[in-house]
């Protein structure tokens, strides 16, 4: 019985110096392990500083972009301007957001692959840089990377904004039907002499030279033909009328079929022929950049619309007899 209380006040005490050895060695690793932690604490406030500097560059980018997008109709400066005023009201790590004219690009967007081309002129987007460096107002400085000599980093981020144009139409009506009496297609002098006295002498050639600008016609009014020019029609109200008639040249034997009348075809037929002729002919001749393309044997319906549209009706009847005679007879 003793030699059994014996041993286990043996083992106590061994067990008493066994854990008075292992505090201390606790403490040891502790101070370690400090030391560790404090540098991971150091680099996590550092890398959440330099997210939040990105992000705060980030909405600034954001902002300029979409500013300087609406001003996409005007000169390149003045876009410049815009995405700058919108970005320098923009903190970023405590500091205003500068935007340098370099740090705006002028280019295409590509919405399908979703890529910004820059072009170095004003397409249909901007993209916009914002920088936290040397040359805009200083790096983003570190709280404790200069322990291991990094004083600050130089986030950036970028946005892009496209434009999308519209088209704003006014029309202007200076008859009294409120009809189309004075469209610019053929009312251009009209106009002209009713806004000259305004200060307007040439408005009615501008619009249509805009118009043609548009469409890539060249210069206003462009290539001019009566219909049946090119069979040496007499250019006058009747032209048309010439060319569908039974003797006209749409009746020749060297007409192709789908274009040649026939003395049994009706106005409807005439009018069908008559119009394909003048497309394939006339309308792709003196307007090959049309769209859709002059071709009677695609576009027949449109252009129908357009030849209808600009071709004035005329009504031609035969010759009436003359009345008869109501003086007396013997």
């Amino acid at each position: 019985m003793a030699e059994f209380l014996a041993s286990i006040l043996h083992r106590s005490r061994c067990g008493a110096i066994v854990r008075l050895r292992r505090r201390g060695a606790t403490v040891v690793m502790a101070a370690f392990l400090m030391v560790g932690l404090l540098a991971m604490l150091a680099f996590a406030i550092d890398v959440g500083y330099v997210v939040l500097v990105r992000t705060e560059l980030q909405a600034s980018a954001d902002s300029a972009a979409m500013a300087g997008a609406t001003r996409m109709g005007e000169t390149q400066q003045a876009v410049i301007e815009e995405a700058r005023f919108f970005a320098e009201n923009n903190i970023a790590g405590g500091r205003a957001v500068q935007l340098n004219d370099s740090d705006v690009e002028f280019g295409i967007w590509d919405a399908t692959t979703r890529n910004f081309t820059a072009t170095g002129e004003i397409g249909n987007a901007i993209r916009v840089t914002t920088i936290r460096d040397d040359e805009h107002g200083g790096d983003a400085a570190l709280f404790f990377g200069r322990i291991f000599g990094m004083t600050g980093v130089s986030p950036r981020a970028s946005a892009v904004a496209m434009a999308n144009p519209r088209d704003i139409a006014f029309v202007v009506d200076l008859s009294g039907s409120m009809n189309d009496d004075t469209e610019n297609c053929w009312a251009t002098d009209a106009i002209n002499g009713e806004f000259a006295s305004e200060g307007y002498p040439n408005v009615g050639n501008q619009l249509m030279q805009a118009v043609f600008d548009d469409f890539g016609y060249g210069t206003f009014p462009g290539r001019l033909q009566y219909v049946g020019e090119p069979f040496g029609l007499k250019q006058d109200q009747f032209a048309y009328a010439e060319l569908t008639s039974d003797v006209g040249p749409l009746t020749a034997g060297s007409v192709p079929a789908n274009y040649r009348i026939y003395t049994y075809d009706n106005e409807a037929t005439r009018k069908v022929k008559a119009y394909r002729w003048m497309i394939d002919n006339q309308i792709a001749r003196i307007m090959p950049a049309a769209k859709p393309t002059p071709n009677s044997a695609t576009n027949y319906a449109y252009w129908e619309k357009y030849l209808d549209y600009i071709i004035q009706s005329v009504s031609i009847r035969p010759p009436q007899p003359p009345k008869p005679s109501t003086g007396g007879g013997g």
